[in-house]
């Protein structure tokens, strides 16, 4: 399901050495300048914190299906009759209800993920880098914004009605492209959301790399 026509290619390699200039330690990489790049690159989007940041560049994807969906959604029902009554399925308030959902669901995944990064921006043109509460927080905000991507496309995949299982229909991709983005681990909001809220009720977080 899924993960179609990617191009994308797993490389085992074994018995090799890597030398230390071609290493890069996460822990040199959690904002600021530390890294050994900043030494020709020093600009804002280098002092980002990486590990903190990693999901944002991602999680547009989802956002982008979701959407796609919306779009694909409207124009489709604007023009279906049901197949029995001859009614506009447009007409049907079910159908007005999760439209209304789905759209409320792609705004707020939206809102999320650009507030956080313009706000990763900020905290780099400052020279400053954001203190582990709030790198927590925006890590957990491209989790929670995928998870509302999936949930958007869901609500409308739930009356589209049988068509949608058709490879030809191209709602099906769009709900499978959103169930496979969910399945990384960064999108898991388990585990995002548990790191900010243990760290936020007074619990210790021990990922050095954040």
């Amino acid at each position: 399901m899924g993960m179609v026509a990617t191009g994308r290619k797993d490389i085992a390699v074994s018995e090799l050495f890597v030398p230390e200039r071609r290493a890069l330690p996460l822990v040199r990489c959690r904002g600021g300048i530390e890294h050994p790049g900043a030494a020709l690159n020093s600009g804002p989007l280098f002092r980002i914190p990486v590990v903190a940041a990693s999901s944002h560049p991602l999680a547009p994807a989802a956002l982008g299906a979701a959407g796609g969906a919306y779009e694909l959604f409207l124009d489709t029902m604007a023009k279906r009759a049901g197949t029995y009554t001859g009614a506009r399925v447009a007409d049907f308030q079910a159908v007005q209800i999760k439209v209304g959902r789905a759209r409320c669901l792609n705004d707020s995944a939206r809102h999320f993920p650009r507030q956080s990064a313009i706000a990763f921006q900020a905290h780099a043109e400052r020279h400053e880098i954001p203190d582990l509460q709030t790198r927590l927080r925006f890590r957990a905000h491209s989790a929670f914004a995928v998870n509302q991507s999936r949930e958007a496309v869901e609500t409308l995949w739930s009356c589209y009605g049988a068509q949608g299982l058709y490879t030809r229909d191209p709602l099906q991709r769009y709900l499978r492209d959103v169930l496979a983005i969910n399945q990384h681990f960064s999108f898991n909001f388990d585990i995002a959301g548990g790191a900010y809220g243990l760290y936020a009720l007074g619990g210790k977080y021990t990922n050095p790399t954040m």
